[in-house]
């Protein structure tokens, strides 16, 4: 697992600068977006690059500081980025000033990236919602997706009670990049 979360951390390093030229021309648009992303490094970059027009929510903030950022977000027309860490800012906030989400890092549950998704996607929302996914090809990141995606499709068997095949997905994802599976 350790070596696997290097090989995110890497990924991230190495797609950041393409991901704020992404961001970049995203905000051109004059719309807002949210941003989320794993580790913590990523949001003091993106905060870095933004600052003046972005907000950040990440662990160990207050709840206080939270709620402002959030707010700052919703009312504040020079505000047009939300930056947050997937673990803080994943749940529980509404984030309706936007109606565009990028993740630039994949959690490792689906049931954490449908909760971020969820956060421009609640009442009071008017607009046709978008959901992007920067995703480094030929990297962890692509096995990522398609280990959320095997993933989302037993939790909707589960749910749906219809049986699936018994897997360990991380088990497959380690026997992939080990170039043993099929």
């Amino acid at each position: 697992m350790a070596q696997l979360e290097k090989l995110k951390q890497i990924v991230i390093r190495g797609k950041m600068k393409a991901a704020m030229e992404w961001i970049d021309t995203f905000l051109q648009s004059g719309e807002k977006l949210v941003v989320f992303a794993v580790h913590r490094e990523t949001t003091f970059t993106l905060m870095e690059r933004f600052k003046g027009e972005a907000v950040r929510v990440i662990g160990g903030i207050s709840d206080r500081e939270r709620q402002a950022a959030v707010d700052r977000f919703q009312t504040d027309d020079g505000i047009r980025l939300f930056c947050g860490n997937i673990q803080a800012a994943g749940s529980g906030i509404t984030l309706t000033a936007a109606c565009n989400t990028v993740f630039l890092e994949l959690p490792w549950t689906p049931g954490k990236l449908v909760q971020a998704e969820d956060r421009i996607y609640r009442i009071g929302q008017s607009q046709p919602c978008n959901i992007w996914y920067l995703v480094g090809s030929g990297t962890i990141d692509e096995d990522m997706a398609m280990m959320l995606e095997a993933k989302a499709k037993v939790l909707g068997a589960v749910l749906d009670g219809v049986p699936e095949e018994e897997t360990s997905l991380i088990g497959e994802l380690i026997k992939k990049l080990k170039g043993e599976s099929k």
